[in-house]
């Protein structure tokens, strides 16, 4: 039987992921899907880490608008090596506040 997707446990429902899901294999343009509609909102932006190498988040891309339940962005892993990474959703409201980041472990294939 093929397994359950698992969401990411995150701690806020307004900055949420609901794809990727946790381990998912992604390889090229990967669509993200979720929330990022927090109270006040200001940004919402998309950082990776590679849990191999234990490194620092790198920045990918910043979003104006807010989403509900819907496409976040799109996320292009072509040009980083295949391995496990962690994939977070970080949303921004107008005070700089931001609650705490929606964290997923993902694992890159070519």
């Amino acid at each position: 039987a093929t397994p359950v997707p698992q969401l990411p446990p995150c701690p806020n429902p307004k900055a949420r992921l609901t794809y990727p899901t946790v381990k998912a294999t992604l390889r090229g343009a990967v669509q993200v899907f979720g929330s990022a509609c927090v109270d006040n909102f200001w940004y919402y932006k998309f950082e990776f880490r590679s849990e191999d190498f234990a490194d620092e988040w790198h920045f990918i891309q910043r979003y104006e608008a807010p989403v509900e339940d819907g496409l976040l962005g799109v996320w292009d892993t072509s040009t980083l090596p295949a391995g496990n990474y962690s994939f977070r959703l970080v949303v921004v409201d107008r005070t700089g506040n931001y609650p705490p980041p929606c964290e997923v472990r993902v694992i890159i294939e070519h």
